[in-house]
């Protein structure tokens, strides 16, 4: 080894790049080890500095050409980017930072966090390329003789990284998150329920000191978890027409496994996480499913009815047992098209039937039924005149008919 001084400067710059690669994927660590991690991240990258000062103290100093232009762009922006990162993390932090508090600030800092981490992951690794040759020029004093074989493995070692990163770069729609049209995939870290996945629209007025609307919009099969990060809200417009709705509301779009009992489960304890940390109007909390999440939702409400105000079942059938909604009196709105090619319209006239007649049993009048549960089978000169080509794919319609929303939300 030549210099301890080099050394250290390596060690720091390998430390800044694992923080940040333990940083990026939030949903495979716990929200303390993220913060941590981010912590560590912050002085790292003040010790780079203090290490490379002489090279701040030069900046007003020399000619520039192209190439020292564009490194000392970057260099400012990352700096900003480090810093809004930083900053908003500790707004949003509830552990390390959880004392502090500023009403209002909440959107906000999460926006500016999520802006700032995919910039400033895109301008760290231009950093980092634009200085590949001195980084590998420093490794390479840590040796006593210089290696060909060394520095076609770091060439090698460039190539690779570069390539994956650009093939991740288009995989993982880091585009949409650049310019946020997408946010946080959100992941709720249950010890009962496993990691829940989803994502949330928070209105910017929120500031936590009025009671707000909850909806919860469970997806089908082709926006589970496994289709890809986000499908769920790029396949389904239930969410994005909902705010058309009720402006003072929280949407939650969980990105399910399947449309079984514990995606059920899952939906349960989001829905109970959101009560339970979000101001929210107990009797406004809404739901619906489509297709495969029309599944889930029949077992959520098989198990948990009082959580929720209203329900919409869209293109699907109903797995749970029905006698906990009657109880509760939970409204449900059944809607399908008579020729579902998947799952055709029988299982919702059977849903509707069996319900009905246990409000029946219980004394109910058809008009206090009828307020109740909703059977709606569209035939189909509903989907004629649509980009539709298949009934069961007309399920999406269903979220831009105010006859059927405007039920859900009037509940």
């Amino acid at each position: 080894m030549k210099n301890k001084r080099f050394t250290v400067k390596i060690l720091i710059d390998i430390g800044m790049t694992i923080c940040l690669l333990l940083l990026m994927p939030y949903s495979l660590l716990s929200e303390t080890a993220h913060e941590w991690i981010g912590m560590a991240m912050l002085m790292l990258f003040i010790a780079h500095h203090m290490l490379n000062r002489k090279w701040l103290l030069s900046i007003g100093k020399g000619k520039y050409n192209a190439f020292r232009v564009v490194q000392t762009v970057l260099v400012i922006i990352m700096f900003i980017l480090m810093m809004g990162s930083m900053i908003s993390g500790i707004l949003l932090s509830n552990y390390i930072f959880k004392w502090i508090k500023i009403s209002g600030t909440y959107v906000t800092a999460r926006q500016m966090h999520m802006f700032c981490a995919y910039w400033g992951l895109v301008v760290m690794s231009l950093h980092l390329g634009f200085h590949w040759n001195i980084a590998v020029a420093m490794a390479g004093r840590l040796w006593e003789h210089p290696s060909v074989i060394r520095t076609w493995a770091a060439r090698s070692v460039a190539t690779t990284i570069a390539g994956y990163g650009l093939y991740a770069f288009y995989r993982r729609q880091i585009g949409d998150y650049l310019i946020m049209r997408m946010h946080f995939v959100f992941v709720l870290h249950s010890p009962n329920e496993g990691d829940i996945h989803y994502n949330v629209y928070i209105p910017d007025a929120y500031d936590g000191t009025k009671e707000y609307a909850l909806y919860v919009t469970l997806p089908g099969y082709q926006g589970l978890y496994f289709q890809g990060v986000g499908e769920n809200i790029r396949t389904e417009d239930f969410g994005f027409e909902a705010q058309k709705y009720i402006t003072d509301m929280i949407i939650v779009a969980p990105q399910l496994n399947d449309w079984g009992q514990t995606s059920a489960d899952q939906t349960i304890e989001l829905t109970q996480y959101f009560l339970t940390h979000y101001i929210i109007n107990p009797s406004k909390v809404y739901i619906n499913g489509y297709s495969g999440g029309g599944e889930t939702l029949s077992l959520v409400l098989a198990k948990q009815p009082e959580l929720y105000t209203a329900a919409l079942m869209c293109s699907s059938q109903w797995d749970g047992a029905y006698e906990p909604i009657v109880e509760m009196k939970t409204p449900v709105y059944f809607v399908i098209g008579e020729s579902d090619e998947y799952y055709g319209s029988e299982p919702f006239k059977e849903a509707y039937q069996q319900i009905h007649e246990l409000y029946k049993e219980q004394g109910l009048s058809e008009s206090e039924i009828d307020k109740l549960v909703v059977l709606d089978v569209k035939d189909k000169d509903y989907f004629e005149g649509t980009l539709v080509t298949y009934q069961h794919g007309g399920g999406y319609l269903f979220c831009r008919d105010k006859e059927i929303m405007g039920w859900l939300f009037n509940q």
